[in-house]
């Protein structure tokens, strides 16, 4: 059963940042730990969390309908240890053939460990393949001039035929090819290289937020996304959560040094909410200049959350 934490909607307006948000509700993900990527299929979610060994299949309460593993090696944790996950942080859905697959990548945080990607099929049997990326990583890392342990991929999203990677340690948007990728991962012989944006997000109290999650919108011409703040000193480890914001461009703008519409996720009091959003997706089809979204959140260590939040732009 799904506690209710917080239902009251309020809204969070400024003009000058070009969005407005209204969070409607707030519910304890029960069973489902550390939650870091969601993605909306029809009528229900798949959820990962970024030291579980499962992907979560849920309706659409959030009620647990399905686990599938793809981590093996971590079957016997409840919570993989830290030092041994492969820190699953973003997922994506590919539609680009007839079978629908999840690509759930890991962060690249600490090498080669979580220099991963897991291809899951919604089919039945949920096949499910596991494919090193470490040159693929490391080409990321060279583009941006970013050391081993300075990435750390925490969104994903596939649209237009261009798979989009979002970094947490420094906003660096890396875009790639699908069909590049795709090929790649079939022989092995040429590694594609990323197109590279840096983005600027805001601060909060003298914190940079950064990359959390991300989702397209509005036929794919949108993307929305997550950054969270936190008082720590790398991305790699964790620290005290200062809040999150929701953000929004147009990828027909993004350009490098592109400074996105970005709106403060705050309590009934108008205060920073401080919780840490790791991924967002798409509630139902966005109408008009509104969009329906859930968020999750995971609190390092404790439970995870699950927020509706309506997102209005404030032009058309």
């Amino acid at each position: 059963m799904i506690a209710v934490l917080f239902v009251q909607s309020f809204t969070s307006f400024s003009q000058s940042h070009g969005i407005s948000l209204e969070l409607k509700s707030m519910k304890e993900l029960k069973k489902i730990p550390s939650a870091s990527g969601i993605v909306r299929l029809k009528d229900h979610y798949f959820i990962i969390g970024d030291d579980s060994p499962w992907l979560f299949e849920t309706n659409s309460k959030f009620k647990i309908k399905k686990k599938i593993l793809i981590f093996p090696s971590g079957k016997q944790f409840e919570r993989i240890p830290k030092e041994m996950k492969p820190d699953f942080e973003a997922l994506a859905i590919d539609q680009s053939t007839g079978t629908i697959n999840l690509l759930i990548f890991g962060s690249g945080s600490k090498s080669p460990q979580r220099d991963v990607l897991v291809k899951s099929s919604t089919l039945k049997d949920h096949e499910t393949q596991i494919f090193s990326m470490n040159e693929f990583y490391d080409k990321m890392r060279a583009a941006a001039g970013l050391k081993k342990h300075e990435l750390n991929i925490e969104g994903a999203v596939l649209t237009g035929g261009m798979l989009f990677l979002f970094d947490r340690s420094n906003n660096y948007l890396f875009v790639y090819k699908w069909e590049e990728i795709e090929q790649y991962l079939k022989d092995y012989k040429i590694c594609p290289n990323p197109k590279v944006y840096h983005v600027n997000l805001p601060k909060l109290q003298g914190f940079q937020s950064t990359f959390s999650g991300a989702t397209a919108a509005f036929e794919g011409n949108k993307i929305i996304f997550t950054a969270s703040v936190e008082n720590t000193r790398d991305s790699y480890h964790d620290g005290e959560i200062m809040g999150s914001f929701v953000g929004s461009f147009n990828l027909l703008n993004l350009k490098d040094g592109l400074t996105p519409y970005c709106e403060l996720i705050k309590d009934e009091n108008g205060e920073p909410l401080k919780i840490k959003a790791e991924s967002v997706c798409l509630q139902k089809q966005a109408a008009g200049n509104q969009a329906d979204l859930v968020v999750v959140t995971d609190s390092d260590g404790g439970i995870s959350q699950v927020m509706e939040i309506k997102l209005q732009y404030l032009f058309r």
